[in-house]
């Protein structure tokens, strides 16, 4: 899908790219009458009281849990300063640094790169994913997330040291191209290792 979606957005306009997807968004809409389910009615009434009640509840149950309050707000942390990395600074990079030439130009557009690091990264995560799925279960992964979470974030700074070495230093983009999508092949396993004894401990 991401590999789609790179040679969609080098092949058709923009304009062309969201009447399409957002197409996609009324079939897919459109699908879901057709789905049938057995609805069970209740006596009980949502109301605005009500609402604010589980939230009440929600928050006190929160206080004797603080393991899962530190890793929401890690979660917040992460989601706050890497989202504009990804989302802004890779676009902003691919559009300006690969301008002059860059690797496999000749095959390529230079927004196909994009789309390899986020190939990349899903490729670590599926991989992993299976391993993972494939194990027991274990009782407590504490020691496992720290040394994931530390590994996740020495990817974080492997990135920040490539794009000074290779970018703003040197100016081999072609090398840091390579070392980007190594880096997010193991950003991949490290974020699987991580959420799913999120995911487990959360559901426990």
């Amino acid at each position: 899908g991401i590999i789609l979606a790179g040679l969609l957005y080098t092949m058709l306009d923009i304009h062309i790219i969201f009447i399409l997807v957002g197409s996609l968004y009324i079939v897919s809409g459109f699908s879901e009458m057709f789905i049938k389910y057995n609805h069970e009615k209740t006596d009980h009434m949502i109301t605005i009281k009500s609402v604010l009640i589980d939230f009440k509840d929600g928050f006190h149950y929160l206080k004797t849990k603080k393991a899962i309050v530190a890793i929401i707000m890690a979660a917040l942390f992460l989601n706050f300063f890497t989202n504009p990395i990804f989302s802004n600074g890779m676009t902003y990079f691919i559009n300006t640094e690969l301008s002059n030439g860059f690797l496999f130009d000749n095959i390529i557009d230079k927004e196909m790169w994009l789309s390899i690091f986020n190939v990349s990264l899903s490729i670590g995560a599926l991989i992993t994913g299976i391993i993972v799925g494939s194990q027991k279960p274990k009782e407590k992964y504490g020691n496992q997330m720290k040394i994931w979470i530390m590994v996740m974030a020495s990817t974080f700074v492997m990135m920040a040291l490539a794009f000074f070495f290779f970018v703003e230093t040197s100016s081999n983009v072609n090398m840091y191209l390579i070392v980007q999508t190594v880096v997010m092949f193991f950003m991949g396993i490290a974020m699987i290792k991580v959420n799913i004894p999120i995911s487990t401990t959360m559901h426990k």
